[in-house]
């Protein structure tokens, strides 16, 4: 009688080389198809804001201020970071060079890769110098500022390579990564160029959280991060230092001042032309500018020293706490305070001329997505997430169809 052979153990079919696009790609890839109309719309309104300014002058400041601007950090943390890297009319200006194949050559150096936080924080504070000085309530200055600083992002687009504008000098972009760092309120597609030109490293656009953890202890992140909450304060403080009434910022009486740049630089005499309302003489150039540096300092200092006893208070619960973990819960800090006390003054000029329901629905949005977002960021750890990448790339490269991955 013939005995039959033992049958071979089943090995593991490997996949083909050319695997078939996976569908959740597919599903994924449509999921994402509002951002490119969305992209040209808000390219639209970032061109029509300075012929808006020039045209519409005694609107021009409530409406960009008030409402576009007001709005953009709350629709940033909505929609991630990734999706508004693509989203942004700057990152477009900026991008224009590479569009017309006349791309920038020109790098980054080794000093501003460590130190470009720097940069991007003088270039906002600066900027919001300006507005209290100038483009606030004056449609020719606003509509002039935002030439301006298209121009800039195409010269520096122009001149170096890859995003360089968006990596190192635009004034957004540490305020992008504050309030989405180091992920989102849900995964998206990173917002990685089509052709790197390996312009930063560490590149945010191709992994924010990566980035960010091969940053946290980085002193000018720390500076800027801690100075930000105390920044953020300082602007909307000096509305009661010039005119010792909050009446003056919550009216909006401040976003229809044509030609106060021209009165800025001189000694005040009255209450329009005070730097501040117990020193009417000071001028507003310099008062404003005071502030925004004493409360920046002030800022700084306080979540520096909070960072010492946050600091002993976690290594006392977990001895395995290190800098990196204590750092982070303080950035996430930061990043709350920062983002509350913007929403308790910004767009409430407009926002509460509207019926009482609108503004605390708005406030209410506010308040629970900077709770989640925090509780979200404060469990996060730098541990879970090389494990998490570990386990990714594991999956990604796994060449088996008859075995499931681990």
């Amino acid at each position: 009688m013939a005995v039959a052979s033992p049958r071979p153990p089943a090995t593991p079919t490997r996949m083909p080389s050319a695997a078939p696009t996976d569908a959740r790609a597919l599903l994924k890839s449509d999921a994402e198809r509002w951002v490119e109309p969305l992209k040209w719309a808000a390219l639209a309104v970032f061109i029509g804001v300075p012929v808006f300014s020039l045209l519409v002058q005694s609107l021009a400041g409530r409406v960009v201020w008030t409402i576009v601007v007001a709005a953009l950090p709350l629709f940033i943390v909505l929609v991630g970071y990734h999706r508004w890297r693509r989203l942004c009319p700057l990152a477009f200006f900026a991008q224009i060079p590479v569009r017309l194949r006349i791309p920038g050559t020109r790098r980054a150096s080794e000093w501003l890769e460590k130190r470009y936080y720097y940069l991007a924080f003088t270039v906002f504070f600066f900027s919001l110098w300006l507005r209290l000085v100038a483009t606030n309530g004056d449609g020719h200055a606003l509509g002039i500022f935002f030439i301006l600083i298209a121009l800039a992002a195409l010269v520096t687009g122009a001149l170096f390579t890859g995003k360089t504008w968006c990596n190192y000098v635009c004034p957004l972009s540490f305020i992008e990564k504050i309030y989405t760092e180091p992920h989102g309120l849900r995964k998206t597609q990173n917002s990685q160029c089509t052709k790197c030109t390996a312009c930063k490293k560490f590149c945010p656009d191709i992994n924010e959280e990566n980035g960010y953890w091969k940053e946290i202890e980085s002193r000018a992140k720390r500076f800027v991060y801690f100075a930000f909450p105390g920044l953020v304060f300082g602007f909307y403080f000096y509305y009661y230092l010039q005119a010792g009434t909050w009446s003056y910022y919550f009216g909006g009486s401040w976003t229809n001042e044509p030609g106060v740049i021209w009165r800025a630089f001189l000694p005040g005499h009255n209450a329009q032309t005070a730097g501040f309302f117990f020193l009417p003489a000071v001028p507003r150039a310099v008062a404003a500018l005071l502030t925004l540096a004493l409360c920046g300092a002030v800022g700084y200092l306080l979540f520096s020293l909070l960072e010492r006893v946050v600091g002993g208070w976690l290594g006392r619960r977990d001895a395995e706490t290190d800098g990196a973990r204590v750092r982070h819960v303080m950035l996430s800090l930061a990043a709350f305070t920062a983002f509350i006390t913007f929403y308790t003054f910004a767009g409430a000029p407009s926002l509460w001329k509207l019926p009482w329901v609108f503004p605390h629905l708005f406030l209410i949005t506010v308040v629970l997505t900077a709770t989640l977002f925090l509780m979200r960021r404060l469990r996060r750890t730098q541990k879970g997430f090389a494990e998490e990448s570990l386990a990714r790339n594991i999956i990604k490269r796994w060449a088996w169809t008859d075995i499931q991955p681990p």
